[in-house]
């Protein structure tokens, strides 16, 4: 179990939640930096 927790950590309900709530609303300062990588230091 503790190995599978570490080759698949996107298999957690918990993990798969946060990135759908990521996936439905990323956070501003997220996107910017995913679209315009070279504006922030």
């Amino acid at each position: 179990m503790k190995n599978e927790k570490i080759k698949h950590p996107s298999r957690h309900p918990s993990d798969r939640k946060e990135h759908h709530l990521e996936r439905k609303n990323p956070p501003p300062t997220r996107l910017l930096l995913l679209v315009q990588p070279t504006m922030f230091p």
